[in-house]
């Protein structure tokens, strides 16, 4: 019997040999089975001995796939570079020695987490380096280098980005207080601080704070074998002073301050990894003058809710020239664990509406872990049930990642009508939104050159669109009737979702159909759970 596959790597390069884990009980013969979208494209059989067991099971090009072995399933995808697909974790735990850090970081593997973010792993904010075995970080908590390289190693064997969190501007007083002059200051002489104990430094690229702050940069790469830096902010100061009196406008030194460390930095790894923290998406409008491969977003009030959350990916979107997305966006509910159920639907549909709009989230992490506030070593853990869920959900953006971050989401709002009601080329039988709101069957329409797809995410009986409350447990939604004009000739129309057979992509019957504005496909989906999407070929 086979007890559990996955992959040996969280993804994979262009022309690298993919190779499947299969965990046995007996000495067996298995059949392995590598689907692209709805195509079986590749059948094999394997003699397996009891245990584990690696194959190898070829080359593939660019894309999501997805694998089955005697009913067992996972996805793995191959990239040009890892940097786009920043499927993101987070590790917080130094201390604990006796741990099973490699059973933990079988987990992220199978969750194909590519960046593991290293959180608060360091001396202190502005100086990161200790090589003492165990030492006492700023807070006093305790952080075992041991530990530390382990985790390193770990990332490293899974073919993830190691990327350790650097505050870009805090210092503690035993720095601040003989550098007073890097210091960013306030109108009224005072400087700026955080929790009073960490003052905050002018990043400018011609003062001293930067080159020291990107100087501790370099060290967590090339002493501690990091592959990138988190450049961290606090989203304000917005402008401040210099002790002289010089106006700081954070906007625009932010870019010049980024690429001077990607400058920096540049060649100290084959692969380099350097995000910054737009905090509430600011500042969005300098985000295409930085250089950094990804846009990774901390959302606060009073972005509150789903549509606020589709507002901050499209502007993140459009502003960066399209580079990919992180959302952390942080869910309370999991901190006081009272309706747990509540909590995690919660999660699932936050994680279905993102993926749906092209963006990855930051939420899982070490030991079952997830995140309900920003300080991570505060995280709270999920049941092994839920992780079977989140597992099914991380696949599917894996194995159909060429549609949900492939392709053009309609940004117009006018396929529901129009200004006057005449433009009906998008018709749904239920009553449905393309705005998250909710008590409706939520609809993300997108477009590419060969297909149409169009996500839909179950809000009918939610109360309120709060992305970070607990949720309801969607009642399904029967016999949803779409109804699409034909304008570019669909061949096929394909339907996929987590919560059902794992993630498999179905064929469903369609019928042209007469339209005010010539013809369309209409068809039929039986039940929508949480998400469930629809991909639409057009006759070549």
């Amino acid at each position: 019997m086979i007890n559990k596959i996955t992959m040996d790597k969280c993804a994979y390069r262009l022309l690298e040999e993919v190779q499947l884990i299969i965990y046995s009980d007996t000495q067996t013969k298995a059949e392995v089975t590598v689907t692209h979208l709805y195509e079986v494209i590749k059948n094999m059989s394997f003699d397996l001995k009891e245990g584990r067991n690696t194959v190898k099971i070829g080359v593939y090009p660019l894309g999501g796939y997805s694998i089955n072995v005697e009913g067992q399933t996972t996805a793995f995808d191959v990239v040009k570079k890892l940097t786009d697909v920043p499927r993101y974790g987070f590790v917080s735990n130094f201390t604990t020695i006796d741990e099973d850090h490699e059973s933990m970081f079988e987990q992220l593997n199978d969750y194909h987490l590519t960046t593991i973010q290293f959180y608060d792993w360091m001396y202190r904010h502005d100086d990161l380096i200790n090589e003492e075995t165990v030492y006492a970080d700023f807070f006093g908590r305790e952080i075992d280098n041991r530990i530390l390289k382990d985790k390193i190693n770990l990332c490293h064997k899974y073919g993830m980005f190691a990327v350790a969190y650097g505050a870009i501007y805090g210092a503690e007083s035993d720095y601040f207080s003989v550098h007073m002059d890097e210091l960013m200051y306030r109108t009224d002489g005072k400087y700026f601080a955080l929790l009073d104990q960490i003052g905050m430094m002018d990043i400018s690229i011609d003062h001293s704070w930067s080159k020291h702050i990107i100087n501790e940069f370099k060290k967590a790469i090339t002493i501690k074998d990091f592959d990138g830096i988190h450049l961290d902010q606090y989203g304000f100061p917005k402008y401040s002073l210099r002790k002289n009196g010089e106006l700081i406008d954070f906007e625009k030194e932010l870019p010049d301050f980024i690429n001077l460390v990607l400058k920096e930095l540049n060649g100290l790894k084959k692969e380099l990894f350097i995000d910054f923290n737009y905090v509430n998406n600011w500042p969005i409008e300098t985000i295409v003058d930085s250089k950094q491969d990804v846009v990774y977003i901390e959302v606060w009030n009073p972005n509150n809710t789903y549509e606020d959350l589709r507002r901050i990916i499209v502007e993140g979107k459009l502003r960066s020239q399209n580079r990919p997305i992180v959302l952390a966006a942080y869910l309370p509910p999991f901190k006081t664990q009272e309706n747990v159920e509540l909590s995690e639907n919660g999660a699932l549909l936050m994680h279905a509406i993102c993926s749906s709009l092209g963006a990855y989230n930051l939420l899982y992490g070490e030991y079952n872990g997830i995140l309900s506030n920003a300080y991570y070593v505060d995280y709270k853990k999920y049941s092994d049930a839920f992780g079977s869920k989140v597992k099914q959900y991380l696949d599917f953006i894996v194995k159909y990642s060429e549609i949900l971050y492939g392709d053009k989401v309609d940004l117009s709002y006018t396929s529901f009508g129009g200004y006057d009601g005449t433009n009906t080329d998008f018709y749904i039988n239920k009553p449905t939104s393309i705005k998250a709101e909710p008590g409706y069957l939520y609809a993300i329409l997108g477009k590419a050159k060969e297909y149409s797809s169009i996500n839909l995410i179950n809000l009918s009986n939610q109360k309120e669109s709060v992305w970070y409350d607990q949720k309801e447990t969607p009642e399904p939604i029967l016999n949803t009737t779409i109804r699409i004009l034909n304008t570019k000739k669909i061949k096929e129309v394909y339907i996929a979702s987590p919560d059902d057979l794992n993630g498999k992509m179905l064929k469903v019957e369609h019928r042209i159909v007469p339209h005010e504005h010539g013809e369309a496909v209409e068809f039929t989906i039986d039940k929508i759970q949480y998400w469930t999407m629809v991909y639409m070929q057009y006759e070549s």
